[in-house]
């Protein structure tokens, strides 16, 4: 989906956390790193 969108190959890891901590440890806000506009849609 994300390279249907951006005509670009993107690479996705998705991994599980062990604990609350470690997730708050290792969260990045994708809308800090991307720089462009982010919109959320209600499924």
């Amino acid at each position: 989906m994300l390279a249907d969108f951006s005509g670009k190959e993107v690479t996705v890891s998705f991994q599980t956390v062990s604990s609350d901590r470690d997730f708050e440890d290792h969260y990045v806000d994708l809308s800090q790193v991307i720089h462009m506009e982010i919109e959320e849609e209600d499924n």
